[in-house]
């Protein structure tokens, strides 16, 4: 007879984040050290790389971390004296609960659980995301080589996530017409940025993502400049819905719209691309295309219309504290900027 418990039992207490931190740090290396015997399995992939005059595609061997030798592997080797510290740790203080059925769930059942989502999953990631860059810059891989700025960042993420239980999401999205320098980085605010990466930003980015683009999209990042990034958190214990996490994006980039309109003194607003929505662990929470407008032509963002946009920005979040209805109004332009039709367009520019 199955049986649902929720594990560990107990009342919740708050987990030390530095702690925590260096617990999955110990787990995660000595899990590392354990796979290194094994032999890896390969694939092909597709790969984006810089050259003379513009990005080259190829299809390049990579190791495959996800092939089932490694998973069985994984479940023979988890049980280290490191892991079990740190299930232990998390354990006594009631911490990540989980809801679990089976004929008997227990203590094991919950670590071994706790343990892919806090060691596992962190080491994929970091081991995929190294092999990435080291494919674009080089063109060639080792096995298992993973840098340790990469391990770190999947331990905060892992920290933020199950530890402080905070959602951290940014969004990216191409913006046609403008006109950026390569390397270019505009702080709008905190939350919003302009960029135009460099190729070899370009071509991780597109290394993990072409795949979210079609082959003729003359919106996509490898055919336009500007990238608008988006990025916000929020304290979340349950399931996030992606409707939530997609409008809060959409209302950043129709203010970020708004700010540009009036700032350049344009016609029409600058159009968007394909939007692609990620969360910690290089976790993609979803995508979406709202506009199919061109945009007008190129325009260039000097410094005195950047230092616009951010006082305009500014002048509107501290208006809509004052007046709710000032983000109604907004998330109207918002809807003339994708709109298509011109009776579409002049009926939500007027309300």
């Amino acid at each position: 007879m199955e049986v649902t418990k929720v594990l560990p039992p107990g009342e919740e207490q708050d987990l030390d984040s530095k702690e925590l931190a260096k617990l999955i740090r110990k787990a995660i290396y000595r899990t590392l050290a354990d796979l290194k015997k094994l032999s890896l399995p390969q694939k092909t992939c597709t790969v984006y790389r810089p050259d003379e005059s513009s990005l080259g595609c190829y299809d390049i061997k990579s190791p495959s971390y996800r092939e089932d030798v490694i998973w069985l592997r994984i479940n023979k080797i988890w049980r280290s004296e490191e892991s079990i510290t740190l299930t232990d740790y998390i354990w006594k203080r009631g911490a990540l609960k989980l809801t679990l059925t089976g004929q008997n769930p227990d203590k094991d059942v919950w670590a071994f659980n706790t343990y892919h989502k806090l060691v596992r999953e962190p080491l994929l990631v970091a081991l995929e995301s190294t092999t990435r860059e080291r494919l674009v810059d080089y063109g060639a891989f080792e096995e298992w080589a993973v840098d340790e700025e990469k391990i770190e960042e999947a331990i905060r993420d892992a920290v933020n996530l199950y530890g402080k239980h905070r959602r951290f999401v940014t969004a990216f999205c191409p913006l046609s017409s403008l006109s950026l320098l390569p390397g270019t980085c505009l702080e709008i605010a905190p939350d919003i940025k302009l960029k135009r990466w460099t190729p070899r930003n370009l071509s991780v980015f597109l290394s993990r993502h072409s795949h979210e683009f079609l082959w003729d999209d003359f919106k996509a990042p490898y055919c336009i400049e500007a990238i608008a990034e988006v990025s916000f958190s929020f304290k979340a214990r349950k399931k996030v819905q992606q409707n939530s996490v997609t409008s809060m994006v959409q209302d950043l980039l129709d203010l970020l719209k708004w700010v540009l309109f009036v700032s350049l003194n344009q016609e029409r607003p600058v159009a968007e691309g394909t939007c692609l929505i990620k969360c910690e662990l290089d976790v993609r929470m979803g995508r979406f295309r709202r506009d199919e407008n061109i945009g007008p032509s190129d325009c260039s963002l000097d410094k005195q219309t950047v230092n616009r946009c951010t006082e305009l920005l500014q002048d509107f979040r501290s208006a809509a504290k004052q007046v709710p209805d000032l983000n109604k109004s907004l998330w109207h332009f918002g809807r003339s900027c994708v709109a298509t039709l011109p009776r579409d367009i002049q009926l939500e520019s007027a309300i």
